[in-house]
């Protein structure tokens, strides 16, 4: 099995078609630049010696010798040994409401940013727990299936966004009703769904939809993230940073709706918690309730040891660097 074992660091890869657009951008302003200097020919003879394509050369070496340094730095391995390893642990569904209301700051600096952050914190606290991540506003959809790669779960976390949300508005009922479909039919006792909202329910059929969750034996846990005295939601306009308005022009106020959560959670066994408790208590706690759940045994192979091959890249990449170094950039007459 082929992995790099810090995937974060090849982001450092979207410098390479930068680095090649400007100097495709350079090379276009200094033709241009040259063309109202003189003639073509004029300007041959007055700059002997001089070689475009071994511009060009040099930045292709340079191109590749930086995309090989990158690929090393992120480690690529092979896995060489497989081992069987059996772990017990839930599938445990992360719902995150995406929907604009999680924009007001009543919790600095976001509702949604407090909320990533905590889920994060959620996540390097469940190993052994098979994990999905689920996306809810006015509709829901699931973001991340089930996965005990939690650096990837952590990569799909930090990137939710409101404006994943195709429409406006919000429904917890719609986001249950998905998460009950999401959990495999063979699975009555040994998941659990955890919601991060401000509670915010438009359409109402939360509370059914959590005593039908109920009845198929999943265990629902609500997140509270707000405060009672609520927050404005900001909005970006070619103005700059306003406030959401209502039909009448008055600013939209979004508060906490607290009872609406608690509701959802006792329906489905569950409980609540307010994420302005502090992560770390809330966290604890919501992990003891997640540890009272019956867990279920899981098979798994994996590798359990891995050989590093960033050396080799290394070694080509400066060995392309030194070549393009000792290339100059006129050849001799």
């Amino acid at each position: 099995m082929f992995r790099f074992e810090h995937n974060e660091y090849l982001f450092a890869l979207a410098a390479i078609p930068l680095m090649a657009g400007l100097y495709a951008l350079s090379q276009h302003v200094r033709k241009r630049a040259l063309q109202r200097f003189g003639d073509a020919a004029l300007l041959e003879r007055l700059m002997p010696g001089y070689a475009p394509q071994r511009n060009k050369f040099k930045l292709i070496l340079l191109l590749l010798s930086m995309t090989l340094l990158i690929l090393s730095w992120a480690n690529p391995q092979w896995g060489a040994k497989l081992e069987k390893v059996e772990r017990k642990g839930i599938d445990l569904l992360i719902a995150i409401d995406i929907s604009e209301s999680m924009l007001a700051q009543d919790l600095p600096p976001s509702r949604l940013e407090r909320v990533k952050k905590f889920a994060v914190e959620l996540v390097n606290q469940s190993e052994g727990d098979n994990i999905g991540i689920l996306l809810f506003s006015c509709n829901s959809f699931l973001q991340a299936p089930f996965t005990t790669d939690y650096n990837f779960l952590r990569l799909f976390l930090e990137s939710a966004e409101t404006s994943m949300a195709s429409s406006a508005g919000t429904n917890i009922g719609a986001a249950i009703e998905m998460a009950g479909e999401t959990f495999g039919e063979d699975n009555k006792n040994h998941k659990a769904l955890v919601i991060f909202s401000d509670g915010e329910d438009h359409e109402g059929q939360a509370l059914e939809n959590a005593q039908e969750a109920a009845d198929n034996g999943l265990i629902v846990m609500t997140i509270g993230a707000g405060t009672a005295e609520g927050g404005f939601i900001p909005v970006t306009t070619s103005f700059g940073t306003e406030y959401k308005r209502d039909a009448s022009g008055n600013p939209v106020r979004t508060s906490l709706d607290e009872a609406t959560l608690r509701k959802i959670a006792k329906a489905a066994n569950g409980a609540y918690f307010n994420i302005a408790s502090g992560s770390e208590a809330v966290v604890s706690g919501l992990r003891q309730r997640i540890d009272k759940i019956e867990k279920r045994s899981y098979e798994q192979r994996p590798f359990s040891d891995y050989n590093n091959y960033f050396q080799y890249l290394i070694g080509l990449g400066l060995l392309l660097l030194a070549t393009e170094f000792f290339i100059a950039y006129k050849r001799r007459e």
